[in-house]
Order: C-alpha cells, then sequence, then structure tokens
C-alpha cells in the first residue's frame, strides 16, 4: 500500500472535508480553530468568497500560461497591485513557485549584483528545504543534516533574540551589531559579502519580531559597504502580521522575498541582472487568487460565520 513519505512530521492526525474562514471541518465531523492559516498562507481565511470566485472564473479561462512565452492578465494585474504595495524602488518583481525557490533567486540576483560571494544570515532563521535554501537556514539541524556538502560562502551572526541571551532590547541589539562588525573581520570581509539575508519577524526560531533598531544598523552597514539587504518575509508580509511586510518599515531592503499569497521575489529594475529560470511558474490561476487576497486583506470586510 503507497503510503505518505515520513520525512515531514504530521502535526496532527485530521483529515479536512472544507474549511470557511478559520475553521476547519474534518471527515470526522468535528471541528477545528485553525491557528496556522495554512502555515501562513490563507491570510484571508480558508474560501474567502473573493478569493474562490476569482480561482473558479480564472479556470474557466485558462488554467496555466508559461509568462516566458505568453503574459496574461492575472499576471499584469498582479504585478499592478504589487506596484501599490511594495515601497518605493522594489519596481521589479520576479514570480516563483516557492519560498525556497524564491530565496535563492534572491540569493542569485544578490551575488550577480555585487559580484561578491557571501551571504551572512542570522541565528534561528528560516529560509526553505532546497539544498541552497537549508543552507541559509539556521532554526535546526533537522533541515540539513543528512545530506552534505551545503553551500559555500554561507556565514551565521547573531539575531537579537532578547530572550535568549536575557537583555534588555537595547542591549541586544548593541551586542548583534558588534558581533555582526566581528564577523566582517573574522570571517568574511564587507567587501566579500554580498548580502545580509534576514526575516523582519523571525519565523521558525521563535516567532520574535526583528528590533527596528537592528534593521537601522543593517541599513548603515549595508550602504556603507555595498552590501544588499534581503528581507525574506515569506512567514511574515501580506496580512501574516498587522502590517504589509516590507512596505512598513523606512529601512527598505533592495531584494525581498514573499509569499506566494504576494508573489516572490521583488527589487530595484536597475540592480536586476538576469534571473534564475525555474520549472514552468504558477499559471493564471494562482496569479489571481493573490491579487483578489490582496483586495480582500486591504478592505479587511468578510468576517465567516461558524
Amino acid at each position: 500500500m503507497t503510503s505518505l513519505s515520513p520525512v515531514l512530521k504530521q502535526a496532527t492526525p485530521v483529515v479536512v472535508d472544507h474549511a470557511l474562514g478559520s475553521w476547519i471541518f474534518g471527515t470526522d465531523g468535528e471541528q477545528y480553530l485553525d491557528f496556522t492559516t495554512g502555515i501562513g498562507v490563507t491570510s484571508t481565511g480558508h474560501c474567502h468568497p473573493k478569493v474562490v470566485a476569482a480561482a473558479r472564473e480564472q479556470v474557466g479561462k485558462i488554467i496555466h500560461a508559461q509568462y516566458t512565452t505568453v503574459m496574461h492578465k492575472p499576471l499584469l494585474e498582479l504585478t499592478e497591485k504589487l506596484g501599490e504595495v511594495l515601497p518605493a524602488g522594489l519596481d521589479s518583481v520576479f514570480y516563483a513557485n516557492s519560498g525556497s525557490e524564491a530565496v535563492e533567486a534572491a540569493i542569485r540576483l544578490a551575488r550577480m549584483a555585487t559580484g561578491r560571494p557571501n551571504i551572512v544570515v542570522f541565528q534561528g532563521g528560516f529560509h526553505g528545504r532546497t539544498v541552497a535554501a537549508a543552507s541559509l537556514t539556521t532554526a535546526g539541524t533537522k533541515f540539513s543534516a543528512g545530506f552534505a556538502p551545503l553551500m559555500a560562502g554561507v556565514h551565521m551572526s547573531v539575531f537579537p533574540h532578547m530572550y535568549r541571551y536575557g537583555m534588555d532590547e537595547a542591549s541586544v541589539v548593541a551586542f548583534a551589531l558588534r558581533e555582526l562588525d566581528y564577523l566582517f573581520k573574522t570571517r568574511t570581509a564587507p567587501e566579500d559579502t554580498a548580502a545580509f539575508l534576514i526575516e523582519p519577524a523571525l519565523g521558525d526560531g521563535g516567532y520574535i519580531p526583528t528590533p527596528p533598531a537592528f534593521m537601522d544598523g543593517l541599513r548603515e552597514r549595508a550602504n556603507r559597504h555595498g552590501i544588499q539587504l534581503i528581507f525574506d518575509e515569506v512567514q511574515a508580509a501580506s496580512g501574516a502580521r498587522a502590517s504589509s511586510g516590507a512596505t512598513s518599515t523606512p529601512r527598505r531592503p533592495q531584494i525581498s522575498s514573499s509569499p506566494p499569497r504576494a508573489s516572490p521575489p521583488a527589487s530595484p529594475s536597475r540592480r536586476s541582472p538576469p534571473p534564475p529560470r525555474p520549472c514552468p511558474r504558477p499559471g493564471p490561476a494562482p496569479k489571481a487568487e493573490p491579487t483578489a487576497a490582496t483586495l480582500s486583506l486591504q478592505q479587511r470586510a468578510w468576517r465567516p460565520s461558524r
């Protein structure tokens, strides 16, 4: 009998029949309050009527169209909508199939734009499960155990985690920035460093917002040394928290990898070398859904009943 691979841990035995809003209804007749939002994907709730309507309408027109061959209306509409919510200067969008692919595209973009090899990541970060993305992940050895060697040129620095280090915010930020400067002296010189890769809100490492003062320190060092600042917002953006990801901070990144609900990654067009070419990218239906989701998040009017 064929079964699901055990490589991914199964958190619950629930088999879903259907879902609505924040509620999941199981085949066992029980209903469950979903605190995970599909691990951050269903930021408008399950089966938001506008998202459902957009998907149904689109699959009746065309299901897939590779946009390196032909463009389509949902692609153009979503790109225009992203221009309304992304920070000024992030005006070039590359659509990827997953968060891991978006992060890898961001890393390739930073290396090609700077001509430098090294990436600085931060303690507790999660950036994906593919080989390169797992090489950038520091949230646990379970993400990279068993398939060494990992991608070279990755250096980890301290994340300003108040609870882990038992310091107040100002003290832990100062400590983390000192450690970053020490990393520049001992592991990767600024002139060899292509990018800082950080989650604006730490995900698997503890769900801790990155202190604004630390972002200021990264921005200052990035400007001083010509280093790209990359925000990995796959878990943190577009309705997953109160603000709209990179748009909520004056510490604008050069590159932002956002989730499927907002389509990754975005960068300034003037700094965009040819992107990596993945397998066929998401087609019209997946483009129609985040457009509807973005509009719904902006309106925030739907309140489904149980």
